[in-house]
């Protein structure tokens, strides 16, 4: 299939286990064959594809109940050092937390970060997809990683108090 291998790439990146990534996958592409007809041609087909498969890794995460996701994010070396932002709170963080935080950033900062930092398309590709330049793309995604990070030291700040 056309799209497999970037589908698979982007799975494995978070899933790390290939019968789970192939497991998802294969549930992923049946819902894409059980929705085709649902595709309005609004943006690209493999974007559409793309977020059928995200959303069936998401759905593969809360069901493991067990299996807690971290995603690694990265981050400007001044916030560490000068302490703005907790080293912990920015190495690692839960997958469903980050999800929570990136549903209160700007749609288009939120769109640029998941598509950069979770699914793993680069400056061009989103600007191509999402019609802004490549420049633009970066900023967004400057935006919301300060935002993110905020968003992270209050939160940590929060727990400790509590």
């Amino acid at each position: 299939m056309r799209y497999f291998d970037d589908m698979y790439r982007m799975c494995f990146r978070y899933i790390k286990e290939e019968d789970q990534t192939l497991s998802v996958l294969n549930t992923g592409f049946f819902k894409v064959f059980e929705k085709i007809d649902t595709f309005e041609h609004k943006g690209s087909f493999e974007g559409w594809v793309r977020r059928i498969i995200y959303h069936s890794m998401v759905e593969h995460f809360r069901s493991q109940k067990s299996y807690q996701k971290f995603i690694a994010l990265d981050t400007d070396d001044s916030a560490l050092s000068s302490g703005e932002v907790p080293a912990t709170a920015l190495g690692e963080l839960y997958y469903e937390e980050l999800l929570e935080l990136l549903a209160e950033l700007p749609p288009k900062a939120a769109m640029v970060f998941r598509m950069h930092a979770i699914e793993g398309y680069s400056h061009p590709e989103i600007g191509r997809q999402l019609n802004m330049s490549e420049n633009t793309s970066k900023w967004y995604l400057a935006q919301a990683r300060k935002e993110l990070q905020e968003r992270i030291k209050k939160n940590t700040e929060n727990k400790t108090i509590a």
